[in-house]
């Protein structure tokens, strides 16, 4: 019997761009359609959502649209995938763009989860200026 393998994506993205501006070239870079996430779900903090089959995609803002004069993490836009475990068609067809034709190795899953970050930090940098980078 064949495992499920979760997918998992941890991503930050300075924020100079813009909130919008990201979300946009996501949009773009990945095809998919980043849409604003405003029924609340995320509370204080801003978001756009993009789904494509079991995959949602969460790009995270910086919670209540203020920098860290500090200069904390909360200069970062975060970028997470939350995969609900249902093996799709879809998902596989982003999965296999995204990847570009490698191949999973079974040794760099653990637990089940594969991380799919420094893949997508490619696909970004490759299309982009962003200068994005794996959590």
């Amino acid at each position: 019997m064949t495992q499920h393998v979760k997918f998992e994506c941890h991503v930050a993205i300075p924020e100079e761009q813009g909130f919008d501006n990201v979300a946009s070239l996501l949009s773009e870079l990945l095809s998919l359609n980043f849409q604003y996430e405003d029924s609340g779900r995320f509370e204080e903090v801003p978001a756009y959502t993009a789904e494509v089959g079991c995959l949602e995609f969460v790009l995270f803002g910086i919670p209540g649209g203020e920098l860290d004069s500090e200069g904390g993490d909360t200069e970062n836009f975060y970028l997470e995938l939350y995969d609900r475990g249902i093996d799709d068609t879809d998902s596989e067809l982003f999965l296999s763009d995204v990847l570009d034709g490698e191949k999973i190795d079974q040794f760099d899953i653990v637990n089940g989860v594969y991380d799919i970050s420094a893949f997508v930090v490619k696909k970004l940098s490759k299309g982009s200026k962003l200068m994005c980078s794996t959590i």
